[in-house]
């Protein structure tokens, strides 16, 4: 439509890797040591992103509505797996340890805005606005190792194991109200507010958790004064003081 404009964009990624590694260790040092490990890896990752926008316009210029929005997620699946040999042989009876690991992680960030432009005159116009950012983000980390050298197979590690969880949402509104005094000086004043709330933890199994927790707003007022010393209707030197 005339007045009407709408966009939609979505875009998405899908990402595997997986290799094996082999090691060998000799230590002299504090005591002699020879062993190698045979090691397997497995990556995968996925995200995808979702925006759009719609804009209102007028037949009165300079009036506008517009609103975006923005959600983007990203998963992300890492795995290793090792065994570990006396000396060189990798035969299952020279086996003396083994150890697994997951690590899920998660990534989400949800962005909404609105702004609005109403002028009043050919001089002055009025901006609004609302702006919301919501992030989230988690990691789940788990280690199996062998318990001892009798029993090989996999047991959850609580102490190498840890939950991380975070969310920060950001909410913002602000106003400007801008006019002209006079032919070569213009004013603009108008002030934002935002209010951030944080909430992290982080859970290592079995020890003390640690955390954070944080909730503020801020207030912050803007002025500004232009002054253009030549002709307005031709481009030329502009003095501006702000605040």
């Amino acid at each position: 439509a005339q007045y009407h404009n709408l966009t939609l964009n979505v875009q998405g990624n899908l990402f595997r890797n997986a290799g094996t590694y082999d090691q060998y260790n000799n230590l002299l040092l504090p005591v002699v040591s020879e062993f190698s490990r045979d090691t397997r890896r497995r990556f995968r990752t996925q995200s995808y992103d979702v925006n759009g926008s719609y804009t209102r316009t007028f037949e009165q210029k300079r009036r506008e509505w517009s609103v975006l929005a923005q959600h983007t997620r990203n998963r992300n699946v890492q795995f290793y797996g090792l065994d570990q040999f006396q000396g060189h042989t990798e035969a299952n009876e020279a086996k003396t340890y083994r150890e697994e690991s997951d690590n899920l992680a998660r990534n989400l960030e949800t962005t909404l805005q609105t702004d609005y432009a109403h002028p009043f005159s050919e001089t002055a116009l009025l901006e609004t606005g609302a702006k919301a950012i919501l992030r989230r983000v988690s990691s789940d980390f788990d280690v199996r190792t062998s318990p001892s050298l009798r029993i090989l197979d996999p047991v959850f590690n609580s102490l190498r194991s840890n939950l991380f969880d975070y969310r920060q949402d950001v909410l913002s509104a602000y106003g400007t109200y801008g006019f002209s005094a006079s032919k070569k000086v213009s004013f603009k004043l108008g002030a934002r507010l935002e209010n951030t709330r944080v909430d992290g933890s982080f859970q290592q199994r079995q020890t003390e958790n640690s955390g954070v927790e944080q909730n503020y707003t801020n207030l912050l007022p803007n002025l500004s004064v232009s002054y253009q010393p030549g002709d307005p209707k031709k481009p030329g030197q502009t003095l501006r003081l702000a605040y």
